[in-house]
């Protein structure tokens, strides 16, 4: 019988190399199809891919070498901590399930941008995330001022796009959310409200220059990581509450 104890510890110490060269150039790989050759359905290996954790090793004259690792890897399931307000389902959620089932409703497009956004962040496309954050608010926040159905969103509409007028979501949260409902988001959640203003910033630094990154209000250049992104999105998520609380 062969002591595979050092040839195992060996191959263990270099594992975590191989692991990112293995990673790094299999995606880049595949980037090249999706993004230069608009190969479809394209889709990135992840970091728990099974076989980045049990490769077969060889040596220098191509014989298989014994005694690496092998590790049972189990796929991640996203939003099972509870990251960005999902939840666990519990057996009082039954009914609400079978009433889904018989009568299912369409959901808004500010659920369906916010649930995208969630998925991106998940998929650490964060940029993506940033910018359908950015939109949800815009529809969430225009549509409860100028309701579609209304001639008032009617005329808005007609408005915005001869771009006669531009109204920021920052405004309407504040000075015109007062007049209308007597309330502002600004006061009443003052920490969201600024954190939607560094989502608008990070924002507009993406569509122009593609950088996730924004000015916090000191002038200093900050990067937008997984954190502050999921810090944005609860923001965004409370602003949904609050508009439907007027």
């Amino acid at each position: 019988m062969t002591d595979l104890t050092f040839q195992g510890a060996y191959l263990r110490e270099r594992l975590p190399a191989f692991q990112e060269i293995a990673y790094t150039v299999t995606n880049r790989f595949l980037l090249f199809f999706r993004y230069h050759l608009g190969t479809p359905q394209v889709q990135l290996v992840p970091r728990w891919e099974h076989s980045l954790h049990n490769p077969t090793w060889f040596d220098s004259e191509g014989k298989e070498l014994r005694g690496g690792t092998r590790t049972a890897v189990a796929h991640p399931v996203p939003g099972a901590r509870g990251e960005l307000g999902t939840k666990r389902f519990k057996p009082s959620d039954l009914p609400d399930l079978e009433a889904f089932l018989a009568s299912p409703a369409e959901p808004t497009l500010a659920l369906t941008l916010l649930a995208d956004a969630k998925t991106a962040w998940h998929e650490r496309n964060l940029r993506r995330s940033v910018l359908e954050l950015a939109i949800c608010c815009e529809v969430m926040v225009k549509r409860k001022f100028f309701a579609a159905s209304s001639p008032a969103g009617a005329a808005f509409d007609y408005l915005e796009d001869k771009a006669k007028v531009s109204v920021r979501v920052l405004e309407l949260l504040d000075v015109v959310a007062t007049e209308a409902f007597g309330r502002s988001f600004k006061r009443e959640h003052s920490g969201n409200y600024q954190m939607i203003d560094l989502l608008f910033r990070c924002r507009n630094k993406i569509a122009h220059r593609g950088m996730l990154e924004y000015r916090d209000d000191s002038g200093n250049l900050q990067i937008a990581g997984q954190a502050t992104v999921e810090g944005w999105w609860n923001a965004v998520s409370g602003l949904k509450d609050w508009l439907d609380s007027l």
